[in-house]
């Protein structure tokens, strides 16, 4: 498969490698580059002698430079593919050269001996599960799930409080707080082991001030949390489904085994629709929203990794994986439990299929005429209504849009939206020309996410072509 630009840039680690890359890519330091079905590699003179060797497995995407950098992947990387991609005679067909053979060829190995090792591991673990099972202190357990029961039950108890005082005194001025008594408030939550109620309170403070209507907003996501109060007062009471859900708003964790061996499977062909990132000065997530071709579930896998951001540089963090927009996942996955059931990972035994650009075409194509997925916006609104019925507390929700034309705000101050000819959706704040101009002002598909009041687009399909809108 032939990566595009906007593919290649989703890989990136930052905008400026992407940069660097693009301008190392209309160079004339290539040499002895080509590509076969498997593979495309090259060689670039850097400040060295020796040039370096690039290579990159298209197979189940792999990539390995002989340059030093600690970004991955590195510049000389994302140059290669994007000199592929707009230079085909730069990076020819021929027979692959032994050092790419021999890589390739290392590659399966490993990838076998882990898959046998991943085998192994499995039924050592179920042997060690079962023999060990017998011995686990089921008192002290319990004891350890009470203790952790009382001190969030205080921190509920602490929060309900907190509200009401809020609600008592009015939002009116609510901007204007101190950080310390959002803070405060959030620590004292994280203490009594309910973190998912410190990061909503840390929603709410990042909203208060902030845009037009910021009061509405905040009453919002005020009387959501008192709710959820409310909600785990009774939560005995509930089916469980709805418990798992709760507890996990809370804060509570998923214990991956457990999770792995009890969890709802669903094997599938899952297509990679569109990924975002979300970042602070620690911590960096990234969103990869896959869809189900054959079971028609969406599938939000998240990865998370520490490192220092900021607006300049933008996203610096490695991933422990990499997932190009685009690309099909041939994998079991297991669902977390809940009433939303869209998170969910990969078990071990997954295939990264890159297909053709032929192939990728006549894919879409098909899934479009057998999958009623993409929606007018009257029926997403009608589908968003019935999901928090059952479920109040989604912060983000996939949205795909069937015919939609891209509309360019009349006045400065006013959005981007999208239309079907009876709705129109605000996009979030940001520019969207190159949706624009994918579109041709014609109605396309448009995947993103909605967050209850505008959405972010992060991928269109125009005449069944695959475009990933990245940002960083």
């Amino acid at each position: 498969m032939k990566l595009t630009a906007d593919q290649i840039k989703s890989i990136a680690p930052d905008s400026s490698s992407f940069d660097a890359g693009r301008s190392l890519s209309l160079s004339g330091r290539w040499q002895n580059c080509g590509q076969s079905d498997r593979a495309v590699w090259g060689e670039c003179q850097g400040s060295g002698k020796s040039p370096y060797q690039i290579r990159v497995d298209l197979r189940e995407f792999g990539y390995r430079c002989s340059c030093p950098s600690r970004k991955l992947p590195c510049k000389h990387v994302l140059g290669l593919l994007l000199l592929a991609d707009n230079n085909s005679s730069s990076v020819p067909q021929v027979a692959e050269p032994d050092w790419i053979t021999q890589w390739l060829s290392e590659r399966d190995d490993r990838t076998q001996k882990k898959s046998e090792k991943s085998e192994n591991s499995k039924k050592s673990e179920k042997s060690e599960s079962e023999s060990t099972s017998k011995k686990v202190d089921a008192k002290a357990q319990l004891k350890r799930i009470e203790e952790r029961k009382n001190r969030v039950n205080a921190g509920v108890e602490q929060l309900e409080t907190w509200l009401q005082d809020i609600i008592r005194i009015g939002i009116a001025d609510i901007d204007r707080k101190p950080f310390s008594f959002w803070n405060d408030q959030s620590k004292r939550l994280v203490d009594a082991q309910a973190p998912g109620l410190a990061s909503k309170i840390h929603r709410i403070a990042e909203l208060a001030g902030n845009g037009k209507n910021w009061h509405e907003r905040v009453l919002g996501e005020l009387g959501g949390l008192a709710l959820l109060v409310e909600a785990y007062r009774k939560i005995d009471n509930l089916e469980k489904n709805l418990q798992d859900e709760i507890r996990q708003q809370i804060g509570w964790t998923v214990d991956q085994k457990a999770l792995s061996e009890i969890g709802e499977k669903v094997r599938d062909l899952w297509l990679l629709i569109g990924q975002s990132y979300e970042f602070n000065t620690k911590i960096q997530m990234q969103r990869n929203w896959f869809y189900g071709i054959q079971s028609g579930r969406f599938l939000l896998y998240l990865q998370f990794a520490v490192s220092k951001w900021t607006k300049a540089s933008g996203k610096s963090a490695s991933f422990a994986e990499t997932y190009i927009p685009g690309s099909i996942i041939d994998a079991e996955a297991v669902f977390w439990s809940g009433t939303g059931r869209l998170r969910g990972k990969f078990l071990d035994d997954k295939t990264i299929v890159l297909p053709t650009e032929k192939a990728a075409k006549e894919l879409l194509k098909g899934f479009f005429v057998t999958n009623n997925i993409a929606l007018s916006i009257t029926n997403f609104l009608d589908n968003q209504a019935e999901r928090l019925s059952f479920q109040p507390w989604f912060e983000i929700i996939p949205a795909w849009f069937g015919d939609t034309v891209v509309c360019p705000p009349k006045n400065p101050d006013d959005s981007w939206t999208i239309q079907d000819g009876r709705y129109i959706l605000p996009l979030v704040k940001g520019d969207y020309w190159k949706m624009l101009a994918i579109s041709y002002g014609e109605p396309v598909k448009i995947f993103g996410e909605w967050d209850g009041r505008q959405l972010k687009p992060l991928s269109v399909i125009a005449e069944n072509k695959f475009y990933s809108l990245v940002t960083f």
